[in-house]
């Protein structure tokens, strides 16, 4: 009974690690996916260039989000482009989501990950705008509104950065909502009103990155994707011991 239970883990363990393997190899942007900027040029492109200036660096990495990740979140589209992961990508996450409803559309706090995948709403293109800064040594804030999430660079130069319209405005939050013409005139006209409405309104928080925005997927993420390695292999190792204790045993026989 023992040694057929634990031929059943030592499966269970293989298939599920022969899943990691296959994920490993297969990358998370979907096929299905079209956006202006390839993910090989998105990643030449995040690079800061040679005497590029924190305000000039902020702006083209505005532009590169906006461009190289598609705001897309509907549920269709849900499987087509990752947004529900796939089992191979994470397959702890894949069977929660069946019982818990917020890891049915999982966003990413690891913003290497949300890039790979090439979609999100204006949250996860603003973890990506925000980690990209930090990285590059600028303080930039999460600048969570009432209907929108932004980026707010707090270091030199002042500026409002919205990766999902590819906007920059100079200046503080204050500043834009006393000249919401200006605000009107960086937006596109099929969603200027409800922009400039959110902009009137007093915004919700300012955290300072995504472990703050995300507090708990912010550790919890990284936990599960070591998980869906570990668990396989603890699934895998009573048999393998089993069988060294045979084999010792048959050793210690013959001697």
């Amino acid at each position: 009974m023992t040694k057929r239970l634990f031929g059943v883990l030592f499966l269970c363990g293989a298939l599920l690690f022969a899943t990691n393997l296959f994920g490993s190899f297969h990358g998370l942007r979907s096929e299905a996916l079209k956006t202006p900027i390839s993910l090989e040029t998105f990643h030449q492109e995040m690079q800061r260039r040679t005497n590029e200036s924190d305000t000039e660096y902020a702006k083209r990495m505005t532009s590169l989000v906006h461009l190289g990740i598609l705001h897309s979140w509907d549920l269709p589209k849900a499987e087509a482009y990752h947004v529900s992961l796939p089992i191979w990508e994470n397959w702890i996450i894949y069977a929660l989501k069946h019982f818990i409803p917020s890891f049915e559309q999982w966003e990413f706090v690891d913003a290497d990950k949300a890039i790979e995948r090439g979609v999100g709403l204006c949250s996860q293109q603003s973890i990506i705008l925000s980690e990209l800064l930090h990285k590059n040594g600028l303080d930039a804030n999460i600048l969570v509104m009432d209907g929108h999430v932004m980026v707010a660079l707090t270091q030199g130069r002042h500026m409002i950065l919205d990766p999902d319209y590819g906007v920059v405005i100079e200046g503080t939050l204050d500043d834009a909502r006393n000249n919401l013409d200006l605000v009107r005139s960086k937006y596109p006209s099929n969603a200027v009103e409800g922009i400039v409405s959110i902009y009137a309104k007093p915004h919700v928080a300012m955290v300072s990155g995504v472990e703050q925005y995300h507090p708990r997927r912010f550790w919890l993420e990284p936990l599960l994707y070591a998980m869906k390695w570990l668990l396989p292999l603890l699934l895998m190792v009573p048999r393998v011991l089993l069988r060294d204790q045979r084999v010792i045993r048959g050793q210690g026989g013959i001697s």
